[in-house]
Formats: C-alpha cells, sequence, structure tokens
C-alpha cells in the first residue's frame, strides 16, 4: 500500500518488513483522521491552513482509509 504522507514523514528510522510496514501506516492513518476529527470540533483552537492543503491532505487520508480497507479484507 502507498502510505499517506503523514505516515512517510512519521516512519521509523529502522527498516520494517512490508507487513509491519503496511500496518503502521493504517495506525497512523487512524490517529491522522482522529486528529482531524478533533481539529474540526476545535476549529477556533488551529491556525488557518490554506483550503489546498486541508484538500490534498483529505483525499490523500482517504484514498489510504479505502486502500487499507481492501487490504484488511483481502486477510480474511
Amino acid at each position: 500500500m502507498k502510505p499517506t504522507l503523514f505516515a512517510v514523514m512519521l516512519r521509523p528510522a529502522s527498516k520494517m518488513s512490508v507487513e509491519a510496514a503496511n500496518w503502521h501506516a493504517i495506525m497512523l492513518a487512524f490517529y491522522q483522521a482522529y486528529q482531524l476529527m478533533n481539529s474540526a470540533a476545535h476549529a477556533g483552537e488551529y491556525p488557518h491552513y490554506s483550503v489546498s492543503l486541508q484538500f490534498v491532505s483529505f483525499v490523500d487520508l482517504r484514498s489510504f482509509l479505502a486502500a487499507a480497507c481492501q487490504y484488511v479484507d483481502g486477510l480474511e
């Protein structure tokens, strides 16, 4: 799976197996989604970011989560 940019930036320094990297990216995507929901609920407490940056981040996260669902469904 292609990880989100957020997961790429927070990858560990040591090399991981493909399976470990996939699960690492999935857990970070859940964290990213949680943080985005939290920031939406408390929008006044965060600085303003451009709409295009937010849009690209959301599209990246959404496409990764769709791929992650297919990955997890394929494990059964």
